[in-house]
């Protein structure tokens, strides 16, 4: 995070909230797939949904196809990998809360899934929130976690989002 951020800066990625995000995708993700959600997906979320203009592109239901979506939405992509790469140091610190509170556990292939205590802490953050956009963010989160969950291989779907590893 930048040394001057400002306000809207430090709430947007503080790691309560890019927690809550990454929570509500693997939750997703795990209810529709009925597997562990891939640990690189988390980082994939933030940046879709803290974007207004990404956020508000995202389709409305799962059975949107990833790659037309991304077609017809090549211009807010475009600085996706950018977005990527600068809230990747944030949504690791949030990775290390969720894991460090017991909130997800981590397999060792790699793959993240909610812990069974997780959902009262979020129900009491989303009640607590207040902001429409900030409740909207998490409920992007959850939807995304479903979209990845049928979107395709790993590879398809970083490639499609033009991110290189």
């Amino acid at each position: 995070m930048r040394a001057q951020a400002s306000i809207e800066d430090r709430r947007l990625l503080n790691p309560a909230f890019l927690g809550a995000i990454v929570l509500k995708a693997t939750q997703g993700f795990t209810k529709e797939a009925g597997a562990s959600m891939p640990h690189l997906y988390s980082y994939l979320v933030p940046p879709l949904v803290l974007h207004p203009e990404t956020r508000d592109r995202l389709p409305t239901a799962i059975t949107t196809k990833l790659i037309p979506w991304a077609e017809r939405n090549g211009d807010v992509l475009a600085g996706f990998p950018r977005r990527l790469a600068d809230l990747s140091p944030a949504t690791r610190e949030a990775l290390f809360v969720l894991a460090t509170s017991s909130l997800v556990g981590l397999e060792t292939a790699g793959n993240i899934t909610p812990s069974t205590g997780s959902l009262k802490p979020l129900q009491s953050y989303e009640k607590q929130a207040g902001s429409i956009e900030v409740v909207e963010c998490l409920r992007k989160s959850y939807f995304i976690g479903r979209w990845l969950s049928i979107s395709g291989t790993m590879a398809t779907v970083l490639s499609i989002l033009g991110v290189a590893l």
